[in-house]
């Protein structure tokens, strides 16, 4: 999925803002953090004039207008910016297994869902509540 998508996020039959969802879906990792290095966005998305067939580059604000109006969509969490595009919980599935470690533009790695959770810390409540549930349960059933 993750190929496809970033080969998808350079078609030029797809707008810019699907593309770069694309792009962030496909680059994507712990709490949905999708971290990019100064001037890459630029660089993976192309504008294409599809009159002329002219290949350019988008302006940095343009992207930025982008990123925004994925914000006010709910793809994307607040403070998602041209160095690191969050995806939600409710678009990202959190529960894929990752090399925990923190994002360097927000300095860490939690997931968003209408404000910052820390993911690693509820699957260890999560955790230690069934294991709870678990053990109450077979003392009821002897």
């Amino acid at each position: 999925m993750k190929r496809g998508a970033e080969n998808a996020a350079s078609s030029a039959s797809l707008g810019a803002d699907f593309r770069l969802f694309l792009l962030v879906t496909s680059r994507a990792g712990a709490g949905g953090h999708a971290s990019f290095a100064a001037g890459e966005i630029v660089e993976a998305l192309p504008k294409y004039n599809r009159t002329s067939g002219e290949i350019g580059i988008f302006g940095e604000k343009y992207l930025r207008n982008l990123i925004m109006a994925g914000v006010d969509a709910g793809l994307y969490a607040p403070g998602s910016s041209t160095q690191c595009i969050v995806l939600p919980m409710g678009v990202y599935d959190i529960g894929a297994k990752y090399k925990a470690r923190p994002c360097q533009i927000h300095g860490h790695n939690m997931s968003y869902l209408g404000g910052w959770i820390d993911t690693e810390e509820m699957e260890r409540t999560l955790g230690e509540r069934v294991r709870r549930e678990s053990i109450v349960s077979v003392r009821e059933n002897k």
